[in-house]
C-alpha cells in the first residue's frame, strides 16, 4: 500500500471524524446570519460615503476583507443546511442524540 491509500479502518475513522466535525460545527455555522451580515455590509458600503465619508474611508478596506470571509462561508453554510438531516439521522442511529 502506498502513502496515498488508506485502509478500511482509516477510511471509517476519517468519515466518523468528518461527521463529528459537521455535527458540532455545522449547527453553529448554520445559524449564523451570514446573509443579513452581507446585506448590512453592502448597505454600509453604499451609504457610508454619503453619511460619514471619513469613517467610510477608514473602515472600507477592513469591511471589504470581512465581506470576503462571510461570502466565502455562505456556500459552506448552505451545504451544511442541505446535509443536516443526514447528519442528524446518522447521529440518532449511533445513539448520540
Amino acid at each position: 500500500m502506498n502513502e496515498t491509500e488508506m485502509t478500511d479502518q482509516e477510511a471509517k475513522e476519517t468519515m466518523k471524524e468528518g461527521w463529528d466535525i459537521l455535527a458540532r460545527w455545522g449547527k453553529m455555522i448554520a445559524i449564523l446570519p451570514l446573509e443579513d451580515w452581507l446585506a448590512a455590509i453592502d448597505k454600509a458600503d453604499a451609504l457610508g460615503p454619503f453619511i460619514d465619508p471619513t469613517m467610510w474611508m477608514q473602515g472600507h478596506d477592513k469591511m471589504a476583507e470581512i465581506r470576503k470571509i462571510i461570502a466565502a462561508a455562505l456556500p459552506l453554510k448552505r451545504a451544511i443546511i442541505a446535509i443536516q438531516p443526514k447528519i442528524m439521522a446518522e447521529l440518532e442511529k449511533e445513539g448520540k442524540l
